[in-house]
């Protein structure tokens, strides 16, 4: 695992967009999941106004992201090693804030099932 964090290969790169892309699909549909609730609200002031229109929502966090995506990466084909290198720390660290992002999902959905079972 270390040196899957630490390789800054091309193609190590593709892979690490890879996870963020299901990071951020994954994202969007417990965000979506969350909001249906009413318990929750949007406090990402770029994704407040599009998540009242769930395909807007999923347009713009699966659609627009995977061509950027697939943009940058091919960008990235003649990208030096210390620009892979610098993304990879940047690629790292956004990653890391995305699995926190989840894992509160995670949790808010545990405690919403657990509040649901108690009273029910």
């Amino acid at each position: 695992m270390n040196t899957f964090i630490k390789n800054y290969s091309y193609e190590s790169i593709v892979k690490k967009f890879k996870i963020l892309y299901l990071l951020n699909v994954a994202d969007i549909i417990f965000t979506l999941v969350l909001l249906q609730t009413n318990l929750f609200e949007e406090r990402n002031k770029v994704m407040v106004t599009i998540v009242n229109n769930p395909i807007k929502a999923i347009f713009v966090k699966v659609i627009l992201v995977f061509i950027l995506i697939r943009f940058i990466l091919y960008r990235m084909k003649d990208a030096t090693l210390k620009q892979l290198r610098i993304s990879n720390y940047i690629l790292i660290g956004i990653t890391i804030l995305y699995f926190l992002v989840l894992l509160t999902h995670i949790l808010n959905i545990s405690l919403i099932i657990s509040i649901f079972l108690t009273y029910s």
